[in-house]
């Protein structure tokens, strides 16, 4: 009789018998005549703010959008040995200088690389074509 009991035993009870309906997880929301979805979750949207966010100037956080370096286009140049070491040392002794004067450092995307080409490009539009062409020949 012992053998009987275990047979017939269910070892997962009523919790999975047929006749039940699918939990809200097996459901699928339909829309409702409206248009509308019956289920009212909304995911990412709750009416207070998270713990973790940081309350930021409106002015400040568009302010960051707009100077994204990463959103600028980007130039890769190849330049000689000598002149990107140079263009290194110069940068570490103008960061080191500004860091004294404004306590923070400069970056070399943000900042440095941007002011190079316009002084570049400034100087170049000094020359005339002839003394250009003659730079450019000595390379």
């Amino acid at each position: 009789m012992a053998r009987d009991k275990t047979k017939n035993r269910d070892p997962f009870g009523s919790r999975y018998s047929q006749n039940e309906e699918p939990s809200e997880t097996e459901t699928q929301d339909t829309p409702s005549k409206t248009g509308k979805s019956d289920n009212f979750s909304e995911t990412g949207k709750t009416d207070t703010p998270s713990k973790t966010s940081k309350k930021d100037n409106p002015e400040q956080t568009e302010e960051k959008k707009k100077s994204s370096v990463k959103d600028r286009p980007s130039v890769l140049m190849y330049l000689p040995e000598e002149q990107h070491t140079e263009l290194d040392i110069r940068f570490d002794e103008i960061n080191a200088r500004y860091k004294r004067e404004h306590g923070e450092p400069l970056q070399k995307n943000r900042d440095y690389y941007p002011i190079l080409i316009e002084l570049a490009m400034e100087k170049t539009q000094e020359m005339d074509e002839d003394e250009l062409l003659s730079r450019l020949n000595q390379s």
